[in-house]
């Protein structure tokens, strides 16, 4: 992984010198998307669901480079190992970058990275639970499909790796499905 993240930061220093100070803000990207998961064991009576509010804005710094900001709710309950029907809600809140592989066009073909902060601690073997001051990595790429000249379709997938040394954790997935209102420049 830490492979991966060398070779985006690579690709946007190298991106950066080459491009003019006129493609700066030229699109302003403001994104929202909603994503559902669910434990798919029928025999647990308040089995597990999750929900994740997706909110994000983005810059373009060059024809290539969007820098942005995103903020997520997640809401989850029931449980995938209880019968007690919980009720609990976290957060995530980051810096992300994304390297645009076609500028030229409307639509987007993106590698993301992000630096994250939260409280949604996916560890252990049960479900995930709350705990303050966390950092992830996030990890991943999309597509934006232009819908209109204003609306795109946001598909991407992106990898949450908790930084911080917490025992037993594992990663927390997020597959997107959204809209992106794009404002550009003419």
């Amino acid at each position: 992984m830490r492979y991966l993240l060398s070779i985006l930061y690579l690709l946007i220093l190298l991106q950066a010198p080459a491009q003019t100070s006129g493609h700066f803000g030229q699109r302003l990207i403001i994104g929202n998307s909603v994503t559902y998961i669910w434990e798919p064991n029928a025999a647990i009576p308040n089995r597990y669901h999750e929900i994740t509010w997706n909110k994000n804005i983005a810059v373009n710094i060059n024809k290539r480079i969007y820098l942005g900001l995103s903020y997520q709710n997640i809401f989850t309950r029931g449980s995938s190992y209880s019968e007690v029907d919980l009720h609990e809600n976290y957060f995530l809140t980051g810096l992300f970058t994304q390297f645009d592989f076609m500028p030229q066009k409307k639509n987007r073909l993106f590698l993301e990275a992000s630096w994250n902060y939260g409280n949604y601690c996916t560890c252990g073997q049960r479900d995930p639970y709350r705990q303050e001051g966390l950092q992830y990595l996030g990890l991943g790429g999309g597509y934006d499909l232009p819908l209109n000249k204003f609306l795109s379709l946001d598909l991407s997938f992106v990898v949450y790796k908790i930084l911080d040394d917490v025992v037993q954790k594992y990663a927390y997935t997020q597959y997107i499905i959204g809209l992106n209102f794009d404002l550009a420049k003419p």
